[in-house]
C-alpha cells in the first residue's frame, strides 16, 4: 500500500516538473492517466484490506482457533484473497483450500503435489506458481504445509526462465505504451494486428475494422496482402472474398516479397476457387530465385510462404539452404547482418538490425525451426536474446544499435512485436504453432 502511495506521489511530482519544463499536453495526459489507474488500484486494495479485516474480526468474535489468509497473485499483480478459520478439532489442509476456493488444478505424483494453475490464471511457459508462507518462500510442498493461526499464504506466479520473462514483459510494454498508435479507426498496422492475437483485448469492433478497410485504396500486391491479413479475422467474409478475387486476377511472381505475399494471402484465407496454377508458378520462381538468394527479410517471408509445402523434398531443400546460411553467418551477438549492397559502384555495408532479425525469426518458426535452438545459439546468445537487446524501456525498438536514432517506430517496432508474439505463441504451444498469418 505504501509503495502505491509513493508511486502516485512520484507521478504527481512528474506532472509538476513537466508543467514547469513546458512539455506537451500529451505527456501530461499520459501521466494523469497513470495516476488515475494507480489510484483505482490503490482504492481496490484498500477495499480488499478492509473486507479482510472485517472477516478476521468476525472469526475472532466467534472464537475460532485458527484464522488464516490465502491469496493468489497473478503476473500482473492482481490479488484474490480470502480469510478462513477452523477449530483445532477440524482437519483443514492448504491443498483443500486451494482446490475448494481457488479452483486449483493440482497434479499428484510420487514427489508430492504440484500446483498447475489456480483461478484460470495465465501461466506462460517459463513461469510457475510458487507458495509463500508469511512473505517467505515455502521450503516444503503444499502437502506438508501446516496452517497456524495468523498465517498468510500466497500463491504467486513467478518466472524461472529469464528470457521468457523478458519476452512477456517486452510484449506488454509495447501493448501498454504503443498499441493505440498502431490499431485505431484511422490506421491498422497488420504486423501489430496479427501479433495481438491472444495477447491484446479487442481494440476495435468488426464494424470499425470493416469501415477502415473499405476506406483503403488497394492497388499493389502488398496492399492486398496487408488488407487480407486483417480481413481474415472478420466474421463477415464477403470483404475477404472480394480481396481474394482481385489479388488472384492480377497475381504474378516477382521480387521483394511479391511471390511470397501472394502465396500467403491465398493459402491462409481459404479461397473458394482453384489457385493452384499460381502456386505452380511460384514454385518455379523459388527454384530459380531461392529464399537464400532473396536475403534475410524477403527470404524469411519466403519461408512462411513455403511452410505448407514442406512435404516436398524440393521445398525442404530450399528451406534447409536458407537455415544453413543463417547458422553459418550468425554473429557472436546471436544476431545476423544483411548482405552488403552495391549501388553505382558504391558498396553499402550490411547491418545487424531489428527488422531483419525479426523477419528471420518469423520465417524460422514458420518452418518449425526454434530460433533459440542449439544450432542457432552462439555462446549464450541467439536470435531472440539479440532482438531483445534492441528494445527500449517503453516497448519500442531501435533499428540499428550503432546509429544515433533512438527508435524505429515505423518498421522495426511493429515487426519485432510480431516476431516476439510469434515466438511467445510458439513456446507456449510447444512448437505446434507455425506463424500468425493464418
Amino acid at each position: 500500500m505504501k509503495k502505491l502511495f509513493s508511486m502516485i506521489t512520484v507521478f504527481l511530482l512528474a506532472i509538476t516538473m513537466v508543467a514547469c519544463s513546458d512539455e506537451t499536453d500529451e505527456t501530461i495526459n499520459d501521466l494523469e492517466a497513470q495516476i488515475s489507474e494507480l489510484q483505482a488500484t490503490n482504492q481496490a486494495l484498500e477495499t480488499q484490506n478492509s473486507d479482510l479485516e472485517s472477516a478476521i474480526q468476525l472469526y475472532e468474535d466467534a472464537e475460532m482457533d485458527v484464522i488464516f489468509t490465502t491469496k493468489t497473485i497473478d503476473l500482473e499483480g492482481h490479488e484474490t484473497a480470502i480469510v478462513l478459520a477452523f477449530n483445532d478439532d477440524q482437519d483443514i489442509t492448504l491443498k483443500a483450500v486451494a482446490k475448494g476456493f481457488f479452483n486449483a488444478d493440482i497434479t499428484e505424483s510420487e514427489y508430492g503435489a504440484f500446483v498447475n494453475t489456480m483461478n484460470d490464471m495465465n501461466l506462460p511457459y517459463g513461469s510457475y506458481i510458487a507458495i509463500y508462507e508469511n512473505d517467505e518462500p515455502s521450503s516444503v510442498g503444499i502437502d506438508d504445509l501446516v496452517i497456524d493461526d495468523g498465517d498468510v499464504f500466497e500463491f504467486r506466479v513467478v518466472w524461472w526462465d529469464v528470457i521468457q520473462y523478458e519476452v512477456y514483459e517486452t510484449l506488454h510494454l509495447f501493448i501498454d505504451n504503443h498499441l493505440d498508435d498502431y490499431i485505431s479507426t484511422s490506421y491498422i498496422d497488420y504486423n501489430v494486428f496479427l501479433g495481438c492475437q491472444g495477447l491484446c483485448d479487442d481494440v476495435l469492433t468488426d464494424e470499425e475494422i470493416e469501415l477502415y478497410l473499405n476506406g483503403l485504396t488497394l492497388s499493389t500486391t502488398q496492399d492486398y496482402f496487408k488488407a487480407m491479413m486483417i480481413a481474415n479475422h472478420l466474421e463477415n467474409d464477403s470483404l475477404l472474398q472480394t480481396y481474394q478475387t482481385a489479388l488472384y486476377s492480377n497475381a504474378s511472381t516477382g521480387p521483394y516479397g511479391q511471390t511470397a505475399m501472394t502465396m500467403i494471402a491465398l493459402d491462409h484465407t481459404n479461397p473458394d476457387f482453384d489457385y493452384s496454377t499460381f502456386i505452380d508458378d511460384a514454385m518455379v520462381y523459388f527454384a530459380s530465385t531461392t529464399p537464400y538468394d532473396e536475403g534475410l527479410d524477403t527470404g524469411g517471408l519466403d519461408l512462411v510462404a513455403l511452410s505448407p509445402y514442406l512435404d516436398s523434398q524440393a521445398t525442404q531443400d530450399l528451406v534447409d539452404a536458407y537455415v544453413t546460411w543463417i547458422q553459418s553467418e550468425q554473429l557472436p551477438s546471436g544476431g545476423i547482418k544483411t548482405r552488403d549492397v552495391m549501388w553505382n559502384d558504391t558498396t553499402y555495408p550490411g547491418t545487424e538490425n531489428a527488422a531483419s532479425i525479426s523477419q528471420v525469426i518469423i520465417g524460422l518458426i514458420a518452418v518449425g525451426v526454434d530460433p533459440t535452438g542449439d544450432e542457432l545459439t552462439v555462446g549464450f546468445n541467439n536470435l531472440i536474446t539479440r532482438l531483445l537487446e534492441f528494445h527500449l524501456d517503453d516497448g519500442s525498438f531501435d533499428w540499428d544499435l550503432t546509429d544515433e536514432i533512438e527508435n524505429d517506430l515505423l518498421f522495426s517496432t511493429p515487426q519485432a512485436f510480431l516476431a516476439l508474439s510469434t515466438y511467445y505463441h510458439y513456446v507456449n504451444s510447444y512448437g505446434e504453432i507455425t506463424h500468425l498469418y493464418n
